[in-house]
């Protein structure tokens, strides 16, 4: 009853324009339903089977939130195994600043030269930008990951991670919060 109703007031075939300009990776109809119908509620399971795209899904809510409703900050809880998974989609199928993108715990390099920081690597030392680098990878790991978690549009981190830096993520408030593979949610304490 409740998805009738929410696609009765929603159109399903709205457009997110901060999509990828590519028309050949656009969300398919029954993605942008499961996005309308997710973001026109508080809370919502998307429980599609394997390879239907319910990552896209998380993109596409995580746009229109930003986009309709004003958002700025979501974070993408995942097992450690995905991080990069949901990063690489982020830069593959949107147009999001992936300099807003923050993975909790890998220091990503900002002119995506290389995937991390590397002390000793010849192109990390041509790059203007290796000082800055650098500091960064000086910080105690407490600081360095309040730095990620405070300058994050869309942070991206693992269900362990949470536990670590509890106050800080609670600080920032997100405005959208994805768990994928939300079965490692099992009861309250966890």
């Amino acid at each position: 009853k409740y998805i009738s109703k929410v696609l009765k007031q929603k159109d399903p075939e709205c457009e997110i324009a901060l999509w990828t300009d590519d028309p050949k990776l656009q969300p398919y109809k029954y993605q942008k339903v499961g996005i309308n119908v997710c973001t026109a509620g508080r809370a919502f399971l998307l429980g599609d089977d394997m390879g239907l795209g319910k990552t896209i899904q998380g993109l596409g809510i995580i746009l229109k939130s930003f986009e309709y409703y004003g958002h700025d900050t979501a974070i993408i809880v995942c097992e450690s195994n995905l991080k990069m998974q949901w990063f690489e989609h982020i830069k593959l199928f949107t147009k999001y600043p992936v300099d807003k993108v923050r993975i909790l715990d890998m220091h990503l390099c900002p002119l995506d030269k290389v995937l991390t920081y590397q002390r000793y690597d010849v192109t990390c030392k041509a790059c203007k930008l290796y000082d800055q680098c650098k500091s960064n990878k000086k910080l105690p790991l407490k600081a360095l990951r309040k730095k990620q978690i405070n300058e994050a549009g869309i942070l991206i981190l693992n269900y362990e991670a949470i536990r670590n830096s509890e106050k800080e993520i609670m600080h920032k408030c997100f405005d959208v919060a994805i768990f994928d593979e939300a079965t490692k949610l099992k009861n309250w304490n966890t």
